[in-house]
């Protein structure tokens, strides 16, 4: 419900940093004028300076702005590079946005190319949540049972991230 206030003080940073050489302020600054006001116009800019951006969290960042904001190739040109890489947050973000795209083979796919064994204990839940959307969303029903053993697996958290696993396994045992 501040979006207006918010968006004056991300214009003042852009005014702020406009003179003299382009910073990662003034390309994160465009990059968040852009999401808040969701502007056509202002997203032109905001994409060039995405794609100038080098720092994988900023990347990482922008591919949730562009999913979010059903900019699905987008986000494919802002993560591809990373995704390639062996990224596994891109490759998850990606997977994400080919299923919201009902592109559900192609994100099989590119979920498959993880190797699980290389799925740290932090992207264990983001992981596993992402197998259970690939058979709820995508209607990969043979691989039901990795999912719910993945999510099965998942150490306690509390609150939010449990109630998420119990539901989507409620979710799961049903389909």
């Amino acid at each position: 419900g501040k979006s207006g206030q918010a968006l004056s003080l991300v214009q003042a940073i852009v005014d702020a940093t406009s003179t003299g050489n382009a910073s990662d302020e003034q390309s994160r600054a465009m990059v968040l004028k852009w999401a808040i006001s969701e502007d056509d116009d202002e997203f032109l800019l905001a994409f060039a300076e995405m794609k100038g951006q080098s720092e994988d969290s900023d990347r990482i960042q922008n591919g949730v702005f562009l999913i979010d904001r059903g900019k699905y190739g987008e986000a494919e040109e802002i993560l591809g590079e990373l995704a390639a890489s062996g990224n596994i947050k891109a490759i998850l973000l990606l997977v994400d946005a080919r299923l919201r795209s009902r592109r559900s083979d192609t994100a099989r796919e590119m979920f498959v190319s993880i190797a699980s064994e290389r799925v740290p204990e932090t992207l264990a839940y983001p992981y596993a949540h992402t197998l259970a959307l690939l058979v709820c969303a995508g209607g990969h029903a043979d691989l039901k049972g990795d999912a719910i053993t993945l999510l099965s697996r998942i150490r306690s958290a509390g609150a939010e991230q449990d109630k998420q696993i119990r539901t989507m396994l409620d979710v799961l045992r049903k389909t």
